[in-house]
């Protein structure tokens, strides 16, 4: 009997999760990484972790002195109202059903193959119900500032983020194409 696939969907490769994440947690232990709290309380869980490496909005490296570091880029973007000169801003975000303060600029995680423009697209269409022709991005603009913490949703990691600002304007009236 034949079998027939779909070029639409994953190929089942028999890839054993729980395995997978046996594996990361030994080898995030072994990178001097404290685990035992993530999944709890407003921690993000092994399972999150796993699926940020996967889908690429974040990457592992080994430091020179044997400590694992998180990589996360990072797209910021600084909209300001044409006409008001207000800027944009996130307030707060639920997570676990509990709604935390933010009062930061909006930022979309930036896979390494994505250019920072198409993440300020897909960030943009998001947030804002409105056409791009309404948007004007500062090309010269752009910031890079590289931050070392530790990171808020995986405790005890530490976390280099790289972001980058982008500086746009909303428009009064939509921009000639």
């Amino acid at each position: 009997e034949e079998e027939s696939f779909s070029a639409l969907v994953n190929p089942p490769i028999g890839l054993d999760v729980k395995a997978l994440h046996e594996h990361l947690h030994m080898y995030l232990q072994e990178g001097s990484v404290d685990v035992p709290n993530w999944g709890q309380g407003i921690n993000k869980s092994m399972k999150d972790f796993s699926e940020e490496l996967v889908t690429g909005q974040a990457a592992l490296v080994m430091q020179a002195n044997g400590k694992l570091m998180r990589v996360v880029e990072i797209v910021v973007v600084e909209l300001v109202d044409e006409q008001s000169g207000k800027v944009l801003m996130e307030v707060a975000e639920t997570s676990k059903g509990e709604k935390i303060s933010l009062r930061r600029l909006p930022a979309i995680k930036r896979r390494a193959d994505t250019h920072h423009y198409l993440a300020v697209r897909q960030l943009l269409s998001t947030i804002l119900p409105c056409s791009e022709m309404f948007i004007k991005l500062d090309i010269a603009g752009i910031r890079v500032l590289e931050e070392e913490q530790t990171s808020i949703s995986y405790h005890g990691l530490k976390t280099l983020y790289r972001k980058r600002y982008v500086r746009a304007s909303l428009l009064a009236s939509p921009r000639a194409a």
